[in-house]
């Protein structure tokens, strides 16, 4: 597995990565500050599969720990 880097603003957002994954797989990171690389303490972080249909929600999401770490496990 390779690593994903991705550099967002303060409160900026973004949607359409698309990673494939194999079923039940569980995505961990860390959320760090652009500048200076502190980790950031509560930002959510989400993830649904392309495939999901508007009436079923199948987002599954995490809010960083004071170490900026998240987990996302349960992907369908």
């Amino acid at each position: 597995s390779r690593p994903l880097r991705l550099v967002l603003g303060e409160l900026e957002s973004t949607r359409g990565i698309r990673l494939i994954v194999k079923p039940t797989v569980t995505l961990a990171g860390r959320v760090t500050s652009a500048s200076g690389g502190r980790p950031l303490t509560g930002a959510h972080v989400a993830a649904s599969p392309s495939h999901a249909s508007p009436e079923a929600d199948q987002t599954v999401g995490d809010r960083t720990d004071e170490e900026g770490s998240f987990k996302l496990t349960g992907l369908p």
